[in-house]
């Protein structure tokens, strides 16, 4: 469940299928699912502590009290904090894989703070991580005009603003 939503908001946000950048996938994944893990944790610590509240005793007591403290302030945060998790995750990742530079018959596009991609190819995604406070997808294609002449095409694909705490 949480490998298809994520799958589906990666491609609603940059136009491109998850799976083909498998690192990127692993590490978006692996996110998506422990966010919906805390998420139900809430609920069953709520059970337990009510099903164990009456047998508790001493220290028991306050390791459930602590525990449903703990699931119930991170679903509290999660909201909060979704666009800077999936941003440091993405940043973190596709830096790993993705490469520094486009290019495109003899041009190269290389801008600092941007992760293409692809390799020779006429489309490329592009991660931006920090433009004017926002983060992102493009899409860069490549254009060979009638001269023979190549040139990029740059289109925003997806922008969100980055978080106060990220910053």
């Amino acid at each position: 469940m949480s490998s298809a939503y994520s799958s589906g908001l990666f491609l609603q946000l940059s136009n491109m299928s998850i799976e083909d950048s498998p690192w990127v996938a692993f590490c978006w994944k692996f996110v998506a699912f422990i966010i919906l893990v805390s998420i139900f944790l809430q609920p069953i610590s709520y059970w337990i502590f009510i099903r164990n509240i009456e047998k508790a005793k001493g220290a028991q007591i306050l390791t459930i009290l602590g525990s449903l403290a703990v699931t119930s302030f991170i679903v509290l945060l999660l909201p909060h904090f979704l666009s800077g998790i999936a941003y440091i995750t993405l940043t973190k990742s596709i830096g790993f894989e993705w490469r520094d530079e486009a290019t495109c018959g003899n041009l190269t596009d290389k801008v600092k703070g941007e992760k293409y991609f692809g390799f020779n190819a006429d489309k490329y995604t592009v991660y931006f991580s920090e433009r004017s406070g926002m983060w992102g997808f493009d899409e860069l294609v490549c254009i060979k005009n009638d001269q023979g002449v190549y040139q990029f095409k740059k289109k925003n694909v997806s922008s969100e603003a980055l978080s106060d705490w990220v910053k």
